[in-house]
């Protein structure tokens, strides 16, 4: 569990278990996987994902990892499931 400070004041947030981790590249020099975790904050009633990844492997200074990042929700209030089908992010690692 974890408290946050939001406008109004504090806010209990629960983390719902472990972070559930799926590998996306595993060979020699690069490793890179992706994290998910389930997360709902109890005074909003608001239901979210926490994302993460983790990159290992070279990565010059001059050099940046950017990917797309598209996910789809079921439970999204602000999210018009007649207009907007998919969210998505674009990411860049430094």
């Amino acid at each position: 569990m974890t408290a946050a400070a939001t406008n109004w004041g504090p806010t209990l947030i629960r983390e719902s278990g472990d972070w559930v981790e799926q590998k996306l590249i595993d060979s020699t020099g690069i490793k890179w996987k992706i994290g998910v975790k389930s997360v709902y904050d109890e005074d909003e009633g608001i239901e979210s994902i926490r994302i993460k990844h983790t990159y290992t492997g070279p990565l010059q200074a001059a050099e940046e990892l950017r990917f797309e990042l598209v996910f789809f929700s079921k439970s999204d209030p602000f999210t018009d499931k007649k207009t907007l089908e998919a969210d998505t992010a674009v990411c860049k690692m430094t």
